[in-house]
């Protein structure tokens, strides 16, 4: 495993632009007045977080060890895990077991970090590739839940309402409508 203070990033034209449409998610939802702005903001930062890592990161050779926290470096680990094992069942112990922690300390130590508990965290990178698919393969409800991880339907559409305050079909409308 690399340190984190041997990544370098390197931003090409395809992640630019998902980063740009993030940070202009952000400026919406700070002028917005919905109720649910702060759970966007921390889903759009999220976002932003994963597409830097998993799309961004490159590693130095013979870098200068900075001695940055350990602590950082599971959470990096957990969330590139995540990334491309998310339509996978995975528990909060497997996650644990992955960055050696028990599971109690770990959910705690994840939430420090990110302000979203790791099974959210989860939760929300499904939700995002399923709405994904949802508008840019017109997929259904049921399509798109199966085809990311949820355990059900139902379980996709609660978290798109608390997230959203919407349901993914009701997201879908407001996205086209725009």
């Amino acid at each position: 495993m690399q340190k984190i203070d041997n990544i370098n990033f390197s931003i090409n034209s395809h992640a630019k632009q998902k980063l740009k449409t993030l940070f202009s998610e952000i400026i919406k939802y700070t002028e917005s007045d919905e109720p649910y702005k702060s759970l966007n903001m921390k889903s759009v930062i999220l976002k932003i977080y994963y597409i830097l890592l998993s799309e961004c990161s490159v590693y130095k050779k013979n870098a200068i060890s900075l001695n940055v926290p350990d602590n950082f470096i599971y959470a990096k680990k957990i969330i590139e895990y995540i990334g491309k094992n998310y339509l996978d069942d995975i528990s909060l112990k497997e996650m644990a077991d992955i960055v050696g922690l028990s599971p109690a300390y770990f959910s705690k130590y994840f939430k420090s970090i990110t302000e979203t508990s790791p099974i959210q965290y989860l939760n929300l990178v499904r939700l995002e590739h399923a709405l994904s698919d949802m508008l840019n393969y017109n997929e259904s409800v049921t399509q798109a839940s199966m085809n990311n991880g949820f355990a059900s339907t139902k379980a996709f559409i609660e978290i798109c309402k608390k997230v959203y305050g919407c349901t993914p079909v009701q997201y879908k409308k407001r996205f086209i409508n725009k």
